[in-house]
């Protein structure tokens, strides 16, 4: 695998629906493989607008911007912390009634 994806033109749309593939392309060769169902996604909805060099670029700028902020991590792990919280008060309750 690793060795047609080195030797790919930049216009090659390079496609991996396994996870392992995915991220041992990405990390070994520098391109972003796109899964199966993000190539249909751009013939159906993007085909006048698919960068020619690199296509997997297309989705470059969106996997970018959905990275946590650090309020939406702190506001995450307060949930959590939360329901942590509750389940032990209740089980404590029930533990106490028995």
């Amino acid at each position: 695998l690793l060795p047609a994806v080195r030797e790919a033109d930049a216009r090659t749309l390079i496609v991996a629906d396994g996870f392992s593939c995915r991220e041992q392309v990405k990390q070994s060769t520098g391109r972003w493989p796109l899964h199966v169902a993000e190539v249909a996604q751009l013939a159906i909805q993007q085909r006048h607008h698919i960068p020619v060099y690199l296509p997997e670029s297309f989705y470059a700028s969106q996997r970018q911007s959905h990275k946590l902020s650090k309020k939406e991590i702190a506001v995450g792990l307060a949930g959590v912390a939360f329901g942590g919280w509750a389940a032990w008060s209740v089980w404590r309750r029930l533990s106490e009634h028995r």
